[in-house]
């Protein structure tokens, strides 16, 4: 946090260059101090295997500052510490050398590439995500995975309104003891959370004691009609589209 200063000194123009060389230093220092934060609190999708049975795995409690925050890609974030550029006042003398190194130096250093760009889960009740049916189903897969892995059942719900002819592409829910039901079993344990609409996902959780976070995984022709699962306290849908 904070910021810092890319003033113009009262140096000459070689004083100055190297001025802002060990600058570079300590900012790139930085960067990499928070690129490596991002990475840890938000980890490849690929590498969640690694976390499982280990000390990280659901980790992650609503006190938390990262707590229901998912990564969805990478890009380009605002470096940590502000770069203030300098000020020139109008009439003031300035070398136009030095004035130009300076603002290229912001310009390059105060965004980092190609770290996590995540979404904060409890920030919105519906995430809609649009395109290529592969695609998005890869990404809703990516973005349920981080939530199983880092948050514990305890924690977090996570229920499926899946039409009968998308259910191949959802089987695997079964396995997480997210997807289990609070307090509804059946012939072989408890109830997994897997409905044809949000209306009957609405019935099957009224009137259960419910953990802080429940994430609703749409992926069905009838879209557009969040009445029901709205009624749910911590509801976020998740919906393919």
């Amino acid at each position: 946090g904070g910021s810092l200063s890319v003033p113009i000194p009262d140096l000459d123009r070689t004083d100055y260059l190297g001025y802002l060389s060990r600058l570079r230093a300590s900012v790139t220092e930085i960067a990499a101090a928070q690129r490596a934060s991002l990475d840890w609190s938000h980890p490849d999708p690929d590498t969640l295997w690694t976390l499982i049975g280990g000390p990280r795995m659901w980790e992650r409690r609503l006190t938390d500052f990262d707590f229901y925050r998912v990564r969805i890609g990478i890009g380009s974030h605002p470096l940590s510490t502000r770069l203030v550029a300098p000020e020139i006042q109008p009439g003031e003398p300035s070398d136009p050398v030095t004035v130009a190194a300076a603002h290229r130096f912001i310009h390059t250093h105060a965004t980092i590439a190609d770290v996590p760009i995540t979404v904060d889960l409890t920030a919105t009740a519906c995430v809609t995500i649009d395109g290529d049916s592969t695609e998005v189903r890869g990404l809703l897969r990516a973005m349920i995975c981080q939530l199983a892995v880092l948050h514990p059942p305890d924690q977090l719900l996570i229920v499926g309104v899946i039409d009968e002819r998308y259910r191949a592409h959802w089987d695997w829910l079964k396995w997480l003891p997210h997807n289990q039901h609070p307090a509804a079993s059946d012939s072989v344990g408890p109830a997994r959370m897997v409905y044809q609409s949000r209306a009957e996902a609405h019935r099957a959780l009224s009137g259960s004691e419910l953990p802080p976070r429940v994430v609703m995984i749409g992926d069905s022709e009838g879209r557009g009609d969040f009445d029901s699962a709205d009624a749910i306290a911590g509801v976020t849908i998740l919906e393919a589209r």
